[in-house]
């Protein structure tokens, strides 16, 4: 019996042509009815995320068929969650209303010393009470001092480090090699925008995401065969605090320099603590 080319594809690629979804989701208030823009909507078991717009709006969409649980969530409100089905090629839209919510904490004395939320870790703390990225915290690095800062940040979801043939290690982004707009992305090395010494040390084609140290840009993924960013040149010792965002469409407005679609890495020294090149 002849195959049809379609039936051959679909027999090589088995899933590669099912429909995929579209979830379309409002978000208003649920005493005015007004919605609410920069909710924080995702589904975290997909790792699928994204801030709603001045109509309290947001579209996701390529998202597979199935049950998902649908999490919202921003400052001055309740957070709330709901099980959303989605079938194949169908576009599902709903609405989820937040709940206005003041926080009234009882007293609190702290005499131990603790991160600072001045200077210039305020926006760090008003990111991290957001929720919209990932965050290393002071306590979490030195309980790890004993790794090196690439081996930390490979742990953290979204987050693929890429290892050099010596010490070298650089953060990149899951997002597919052969994807457009990215200068060090490529089927291979001889077509990606690679700096040449990262090539020499083992650099592969990849979406290596922006760095930023202490809120300057030391990465610019933008820059056709700029330096990457060596994640073990500073010791987690020396390190106050780590945000990470995995992709462009998550990061903070400030952080839009580059356009940079793979995401980025931002670090934030301690004081007392210089960082040590090697």
């Amino acid at each position: 019996m002849t195959r049809t080319p379609f039936v051959l594809l679909a027999a090589l690629f088995p899933g590669s042509l099912a429909a995929q979804a579209t979830l379309i989701v409002r978000i208003a208030a649920d005493t005015t009815t007004r919605p609410i823009p920069n909710v924080y909507v995702g589904i975290p078991a997909l790792g699928r995320s994204a801030l709603t717009d001045s109509g309290g709006r947001v579209v996701l969409e390529r998202m597979p068929a199935g049950t998902h649980r649908l999490v919202a969530r921003a400052i001055g409100f309740r957070p709330d969650s709901t099980l959303v089905e989605l079938a194949d090629g169908a576009t599902r839209e709903i609405t989820m209303k937040l709940t206005t919510h003041t926080p009234v904490l009882d007293e609190v004395r702290v005499s131990a010393e603790g991160t600072s939320r001045t200077g210039k870790m305020v926006g760090y703390h008003e990111r991290r009470e957001r929720g919209i990225g990932r965050f290393i915290d002071r306590n979490a690095l030195e309980k790890n001092g004993h790794r090196r800062t690439s081996d930390i940040l490979n742990t953290v979801p979204g987050v693929y480090v890429r290892y050099g043939f010596t010490s070298k290690a650089w953060a990149s982004s899951g997002r597919n090699s052969t994807a457009t707009g990215c200068p060090t992305c490529g089927h291979s090395a001889s077509n990606a925008a690679i700096n040449p010494g990262d090539r020499l040390a083992g650099a592969p084609p990849a979406c290596y995401m922006d760095v930023y140290i202490d809120g300057a840009l030391v990465y610019n993924s933008s820059i056709r065969y700029a330096a990457l960013y060596d994640l073990n040149s500073i010791e987690p010792g020396s390190i106050e605090a780590i945000e990470v965002y995995s992709s462009g469409s998550n990061l903070p407005a400030e952080f839009q320099r580059t356009g940079g679609a793979c995401g980025a890495v931002l670090i934030w020294m301690r004081v007392s603590f210089p960082a040590r090149k090697e």
